[in-house]
């Protein structure tokens, strides 16, 4: 195991001891994210806490090295963190928003400018290879270019109209049949 998924395992156990009267002991856990640098960060565990807030800073503190992030069921992340998971976009292969309330995939309101003069409204992650959306309800549409991407999960979208994904040309989008014409 790396030091990083060491780091992470740590975490969730310390998060699954913990009770509801120590939600101060957990606040401290999340705040230890954004003191050091992890490759793995599985933040499920934290679901009631996580906000946009709370992820912006752990995203800034970890933007070099983020791998993996894993947001399932995650309740108050919105449209607002996913713009700002832009700051990693470099670096991350792994993105699990599972059974989040997110309605957008997308930079839509935040396109831009690019220095060849084009403008750009879709999300682009250079590494991503692993996408999992499923059971978002609210999600209406997805605009991003993933090159490397292999995997979309998208089971249970039942909101998705748009789905403008530039992938690999091999990716593999599985729930498709659950997810609105």
């Amino acid at each position: 195991l790396t030091i990083g998924r060491q780091r992470t395992m740590i975490m969730q156990y310390l998060s699954e001891q913990l009770t509801a009267y120590q939600q101060p002991a957990i606040k401290n856990i999340l705040n230890a994210f954004c003191q050091a640098s992890f490759r793995y960060i599985d933040l499920s565990p934290f679901k009631a806490l996580v906000d946009d807030a709370m992820l912006a800073q752990i995203l800034q503190a970890n933007k070099d090295v983020l791998v993996s992030l894993n947001l399932s069921r995650c309740s108050k992340i919105t449209d607002l963190s996913v713009k700002i998971l832009a700051v990693c976009s470099n670096t991350l292969e792994s993105l699990v928003l599972a059974g989040t309330g997110i309605e957008g995939l997308q930079l839509s309101g935040w396109s831009l400018f690019t220095p060849g003069g084009s403008w750009v409204d879709r999300m682009t992650f250079l590494r991503l290879r692993h996408l999992d959306v499923r059971g978002c309800v609210a999600l209406k549409a997805m605009r991003l270019k993933a090159p490397l991407l292999e995997q979309v999960i998208i089971d249970d979208c039942t909101q998705l109209a748009i789905a403008d994904v530039q992938s690999n040309e091999d990716c593999q989008f599985t729930g498709l049949s659950s997810c609105e014409s």
